[in-house]
């Protein structure tokens, strides 16, 4: 309550400083506002989030995997699934909502997110386990819920991806992945109108670190490249590129339900059809998780981000996130 009532402060204070901002500008915060979303809930996932088959999310508690060998002669076999579905729900304060240099428009941010896959049990492959998901997710962004006066609201925008993924754990910690996601961006305010498609195939090698029960440590790269088509911008593919990643986890578990996240990630894009454009990107962050069972949790995290980049039209940015948020996920 302290802390949903201190962000609707802070952003209520701020809106006077918001500015409409111009259609490319707006593109290029929305897009971004995705990513960086997406990377903050990536370098959460490790050891924190209730457990789905295939994804690197770790125990629940300490010695949860020796527990279930041990027992299992004397425990009933857990039913298959093939199933999952979940969602979840983010408020937070940002610092600079429109990813401006200078003018920085404060604002807060309410994202939901709902999700459904296809994702049957990991079966062995050589020495590891592969784990196959496709499914459908949706996320709807809604800016400035506590004013209307500051032209930020009228940004809302939804995505909607559809993705198909292969994992490979293997080895002492290794991961492997490789998939594809199709997003496609809609503004809310314009009825809906597509204003940015994408097909995004990934990849990433990931290698976990446990020093002991209660702490551990992630590893990983990741590499994505984008190929975009944009409206209402001068090219439609100005927004191809290659993407980087570089992310450090450590998780840290308190006590038995909470854990302590702190994370660095580094990402360099390298656009191929924008005059040569490379933006490096830092983050730091951290997050506090309490989780309820084993398919719901609720959190709260902060993060500074900043961006370098070589365009002389496009502005270098710094922000603070700071906020909570609810999450729920089942199999079946």
């Amino acid at each position: 309550m302290r802390l949903s009532s201190l962000l609707l402060l802070l952003g209520s204070a701020s809106a006077a400083l918001a500015a409409t901002p111009s259609p490319q500008a707006a593109v290029e915060s929305k897009l971004n506002l995705s990513q960086s979303v997406g990377a903050q809930r990536k370098a959460q996932s490790y050891g924190n989030y209730p457990k789905v088959e295939g994804e690197n999310l770790g125990e629940l508690y300490p010695g949860e995997n020796r527990d279930l060998g041990d027992q299992f002669i004397m425990m009933p076999v857990a039913p298959r699934t093939y199933f999952e579905a979940g969602a979840d729900s983010q408020f937070y304060f940002t610092t600079n909502a429109l990813l401006e240099e200078k003018g920085k428009s404060q604002s807060n941010i309410l994202l939901s997110t709902a999700f459904f896959n296809i994702a049957p049990p990991a079966w062995d492959l050589g020495s590891g386990k592969l784990s196959l998901r496709a499914g459908y997710r949706e996320q709807m962004y809604n800016y400035s819920l506590d004013s209307t006066q500051s032209g930020l609201n009228d940004l809302d925008f939804l995505v909607g991806t559809v993705t198909l993924n292969a994992r490979y754990a293997f080895g002492d910690g290794w991961t492997a992945s490789l998939g594809t996601d199709y997003n496609r961006y809609l503004s809310a305010e314009n009825d809906l109108t597509e204003f940015y498609v994408e097909v995004l195939p990934q990849w990433g090698i990931e290698k976990s670190f446990s020093f002991d029960d209660r702490n551990s440590l992630t590893l990983a790269y990741f590499g994505a490249w984008h190929l975009t088509h944009t409206d209402p911008l001068p090219s439609p593919n100005i927004n191809d590129r290659t993407d980087s990643i570089f992310l450090v986890t450590t998780t840290h578990q308190l006590c038995e339900n909470v854990v302590f996240q702190p994370y660095y990630r580094y990402q360099h894009s390298h656009y191929w059809k924008n005059r040569d454009r490379n933006d490096s990107y830092n983050t730091f962050g951290v997050a506090l998780t309490y989780l309820f069972n084993d398919w719901s949790s609720v959190r709260v995290f902060t993060s500074y981000e900043c961006r370098d980049t070589n365009d002389k039209d496009i502005p270098d940015y710094n922000k603070w996130d700071t906020g909570a948020g609810l999450s729920i996920a089942v199999k079946f």
